[in-house]
């Protein structure tokens, strides 16, 4: 099984505990772990044993776990979020809002605020995911999600990293001395911001630096044309390929095997200059 992330109930509804996708919080048992092709599995003796538990999920195919008290969320590759008051024995779909049904990461801030991250944004539920709105970074792929306080980080495909002090109302860059763009995988300790990359490695910074000391955002277009890492890779049965153009110009995509035989030529016609994240603004196939 491909293990896309795991989760630590906290059965003991302590309102100082979050766990995030890809992540293991300081809790009691259950154990969860989502799969990409075989949904999810639950642990009562701490791994030893596993069993599904995928009553009501509308796709095996998960892609992250958190958890809020007794309650378990998972965000799948395309439909959506659906949420676990039950410890997994029911699952409901919840998307009422979300925009984008294709989900990168989840994290619970305060037991009380939602986030997806998803192909076309960020969404923020405050009502146990009965409802989403639109928090931001619209447009922009969030691939991981985490927490430090009050603050949370979000990690894009190609834009690198964000971070929010006022529970998602705005959004500021914390890119500075950070080449590496496409961000899959964020942790926070007491001190320190680590940031695993796609090609890059892993990067850290001081929390205090960050949080004190914010840069301003850039609304200038992109300088030159770039083909950054497309999602979801590998791909099944389709993937789209985000791109930068400095200037407008006809666009046109080939796409090669292996062996360098051309597979697709992918014709998107006249574009303006701008940032092609999101699946349907992206090549699509």
């Amino acid at each position: 099984n491909y293990i896309s992330a795991i989760a630590i109930m906290d059965t003991s509804e302590s309102p100082g505990t979050q766990a995030g996708e890809r992540s293991f919080a300081k809790t009691p048992n259950p154990v969860f772990a989502s799969t990409f092709q075989n949904g999810i599995y639950r642990s009562d003796d701490n791994g030893a044993t596993w069993d599904q538990v995928n009553s009501g999920l509308p796709s095996n195919n998960i892609v992250a776990l958190s958890t809020f008290g007794p309650n378990i969320i998972a965000g799948t590759y395309r439909h959506g979020v659906c949420i676990s008051f039950n410890g997994g024995q029911n699952w409901l779909e919840v998307n009422e809002g979300l925009a984008s049904q294709f989900i990168g990461a989840l994290i619970v801030l305060r037991m009380t605020h939602i986030f997806a991250g998803t192909t076309g944004g960020l969404f923020l539920s405050t009502n146990n995911g009965t409802s989403w709105d639109l928090a931001g970074l619209m447009n922009l792929f969030i691939q991981a999600l985490a927490i430090s306080g009050n603050n949370v980080f979000a990690g894009t495909s190609n834009s690198g990293i964000y971070m929010s002090s006022d529970d998602g109302a705005s959004w500021d860059p914390i890119n500075i001395g950070l080449t590496a763009l496409a961000i899959k995988s964020i942790l926070c300790s007491n001190t320190t911001l680590f940031i695993g990359t796609m090609n890059g490695g892993v990067w850290k910074r001081p929390l205090s630096e960050v949080i004190t000391s914010l840069e301003p955002v850039s609304t200038q277009l992109p300088e030159t044309f770039q083909l950054t890492q497309n999602y979801p890779n590998p791909f099944n049965p389709e993937t789209w390929i985000p791109f930068h153009l400095g200037d407008a110009d006809s666009v046109s995509i080939k796409l090669y095997d292996a062996t360098g035989g051309l597979v697709r030529t992918l014709d998107l016609g006249y574009r303006d200059a701008g940032v092609y994240v999101s699946r349907s603004k992206a090549a699509y196939w």
